[in-house]
């Protein structure tokens, strides 16, 4: 912890967000009748904060009732609803009229784009949060100080963290840096990038066995006609989302609570039965849709489209010569090994969420530089409290609330992963933990 530094860019805040995606964007709303009360600010480093930018494919859509919202949850009578927004803009009967239980991804897009819209006032778009650090002030006040791209400097009272989960990349890919590999959050702009050479991309690797893994199968075999388009997938098939009303109760305030309570190990247990509601699972339509593209495919006698089951990447090598990536995969039981060339490699293999396996992390990258001021969880990732803050080693830090707002899945259950359904009573939480913080000091 250090001296506040005499900087005449330096800027007070109350609460200070770092991201402003969905996830801050809640916290936005459930502070809406607060914010002109305190000095508020977002840091979101897109330019536009469009969500989920780059999977905005033809017809796919959310995965989520509409209902369970920004704000309906909470309050089904404010402003910032998704029957509100199609009702401004005139909307209302032309979607009902389509009889659907999932709006399209475009849609919601442009309905959190409306809800951002409403909060440009309080936030730097094109403004990526670079170091976070803790500062003691001479009337024994502390403060966070976030130091941005811009070279500007924050300071605030309580620090919220949006950011969003980190992308998992498979170890067998990690030391790639090749124009011919990329994640599925660079998607869209990736293979736009590519439209003018799609006669030299005539064989593509998929790896991943999620619904966007189903979903740029179907994309790529219609962006790439003359393509062979390869799906990777670890298990035996592709496997059919949960969306038993049972298991969507894991999207309920009260399991959060319950999940919360349990031993690391029950936890971890509890995801385990709760995983095809969420990860490595595929709505029942797209399924269906890719197995009949397959199933006319051989029909015409123009096989395009392959899955490789129960196969494992042994490794992933840039050939310079070709600009292609060479894939060695293994069939998992007959152990048969193949080498192969691919003009485009896609990863569809999702996020990193807390903990201590290839695929998680033991904390968010953004708090690196403040980490050693919070306590861990016995296993060895982050503990975070019940209301979203993390647990403080000081009397000075505990002051100053850190929350992570959409990162605790590990902590907090699956409807903390990247769903929508919880982000309201998330918001509401984290709010109210704040404002009690806030009145405390004032």
């Amino acid at each position: 912890m250090t001296q506040l530094s005499k900087n005449s860019k330096v800027k007070k805040y109350d609460i200070l967000g770092i991201g402003f995606g969905p996830a801050n964007l809640a916290l936005a709303i459930a502070l809406d009748g607060s914010l002109k009360k305190m000095k508020c600010k977002f840091l979101e480093s897109s330019p536009n904060g469009i969500w989920q930018e780059q999977m905005l494919i033809d017809g796919s859509d959310i995965q989520n009732v509409p209902h369970r919202d920004l704000i309906t949850p909470v309050n089904p009578m404010s402003k910032f609803t998704f029957i509100n927004y199609l009702v401004e803009h005139n909307k209302f009967f032309d979607y009902m009229n389509l009889m659907v239980l999932y709006p399209l991804r475009k849609e919601y897009a442009k309905y959190i784009k409306w809800c951002a819209d409403h909060f440009s006032q309080y936030v730097s778009y094109n403004t990526k949060a670079t170091k976070i650090s803790v500062k003691h002030c001479a009337n024994k006040q502390s403060y966070y100080e976030v130091t941005a791209n811009t070279g500007e400097v924050y300071l605030t009272r309580s620090l919220v963290i949006g950011t969003g989960r980190v992308p998992y990349i498979p170890k067998q890919f990690a030391a790639l840096s090749s124009s011919r590999l990329c994640h599925l959050t660079q998607y869209l702009t990736y293979i736009d990038k590519l439209s003018a050479q799609k006669e030299q991309c005539l064989n593509i690797a998929v790896i991943g066995g999620s619904q966007s893994a189903a979903e740029i199968l179907l994309d790529l075999n219609k962006t790439f006609p003359n393509a062979k388009i390869h799906s990777f997938i670890r298990k035996f098939s592709f496997k059919l989302k949960d969306v038993s009303p049972f298991s969507y109760e894991m999207i309920n305030p009260d399991f959060t609570e319950y999940y919360f309570n349990r031993t690391h190990e029950e936890q971890l247990e509890i995801r385990s039965h709760l995983h095809t509601a969420n990860y490595s699972s595929v709505d029942a339509d797209v399924l269906n849709k890719l197995y009949m593209e397959l199933y006319e495919q051989e029909l015409d006698g123009n096989q395009r489209l392959f899955i490789h089951k129960n196969t494992q990447i042994e490794t992933a090598v840039e050939v310079c010569e070709s600009h292609q990536i060479k894939l060695v995969y293994v069939e998992k039981y007959t152990k048969e090994k193949n080498a192969e060339l691919f003009d485009l490699v896609i990863l569809a293999t999702g996020f990193k969420d807390m903990g201590i396996k290839e695929n998680q992390e033991k904390y968010p990258p953004i708090l690196q530089h403040v980490v050693n001021n919070f306590e861990f969880h016995k296993v060895g990732f982050l503990a975070v409290k019940a209301d979203y803050s993390l647990a403080a080693k000081s009397e000075h830090v505990a002051s100053i609330p850190l929350y992570l707002n959409g990162l605790c899945e590990t902590s907090h259950g699956l409807g903390d992963a990247g769903s929508l359904s919880l982000l309201s009573l998330r918001a509401k939480a984290i709010k109210n933990s704040i404002l009690k913080y806030l009145d405390k000091k004032n």
